[in-house]
């Protein structure tokens, strides 16, 4: 591994890859450890690290539904303990859960043992986020629920949120997984959100020292466009991201390019109420 291999995602980014977002308290630890094989997105392959597995009851879902389970259930989360944890200095360390402890988690989805992962960075314990942290994450986690809405806001903040969290959600990543192609407007909508994400962190967390305008630059080579889409642009010039190629291409694709992504990161449709 090296320094660049688990750049600190934007919040966005985190929210938008994650299968869910919950918080609430760690109730047992089961004894065993296992090994899981998170994918592509996952930070660690299966045989790099042990995993323990903690008995997590949810207070408040955010954002995703555990599959099979209610807000009301306890949760398998795996997680890599502390003896685990790596030591390079390169790599980042994930969360280590216990027992009586609440946390906000950012979960994973591990498809072979049907348990979600805690291998997101930022995971930790409620109380001990900065609070722009967690307020954040609420604001991304509601517009997300009806991201429809959320991408005509009047807000151009809430916008740029929402289009910035679904575009890191939809990123081709050359997986074998079925693709389908967004709607015109949710495309459309989406790139005028993209187009409103400034060259600087707009964030009160400063969750990296890359700049805005390099996320976007990652963000848009990764939605499924080709040479047909008109794609020729080189994303990195004089040692920086090339915003205003980036920029230019977009205003100029806006209405022919159809955003790509796999038919799994659908959202989740928002929750439903009913009358007590």
């Amino acid at each position: 591994a090296t320094a660049t291999d688990w750049m600190v995602p934007s919040f966005p980014e985190l929210i938008g890859k994650s299968d869910a977002v919950v918080e609430g308290e760690v109730i047992a630890i089961e004894p065993d450890l296992l090994e899981l094989d998170l994918g592509p997105l996952g930070r660690y392959k299966k045989g790099d690290r042990k995993f323990q597995v903690a008995i997590f009851r949810p207070s408040e879902r955010l954002f995703g539904v555990p599959e099979g389970e209610t807000i009301r259930e306890t949760i398998r989360v795996a997680f890599v303990p502390q003896d685990q944890q790596p030591t390079d200095g390169l790599s980042a360390t994930s969360p280590v859960l216990k027992v009586g402890q609440k946390y906000l988690l950012y979960l994973q989805r591990d498809k072979e043992k049907n348990l979600l992962a805690a291998n997101r960075m930022f995971s930790m314990g409620v109380g001990g986020e900065p609070v722009a942290l967690g307020k954040l994450t609420r604001r991304i986690c509601k517009l997300l629920e009806h991201h429809e809405e959320s991408l005509h806001s009047k807000d151009p903040e809430d916008r740029m949120l929402t289009a910035w969290t679904l575009a890191a959600r939809y990123q081709n990543m050359g997986s074998d997984e079925p693709h389908e192609e967004c709607s015109a407007e949710e495309s459309h909508t989406i790139i005028d959100g993209l187009l409103e994400i400034p060259d600087s962190n707009p964030f009160e967390v400063d969750y990296s020292g890359d700049s805005a305008a390099r996320e976007l630059c990652l963000l848009i080579s990764k939605l499924g466009q080709t040479a047909e889409d008109g794609w020729n642009i080189q994303l990195w010039l004089g040692g920086g991201p090339n915003i205003a190629g980036v920029r230019t291409w977009l205003r100029e694709h806006r209405e022919t390019f159809r955003i790509r992504r796999p038919v799994a990161q659908r959202l989740p449709a928002p929750p439903q109420t009913t009358d007590e």
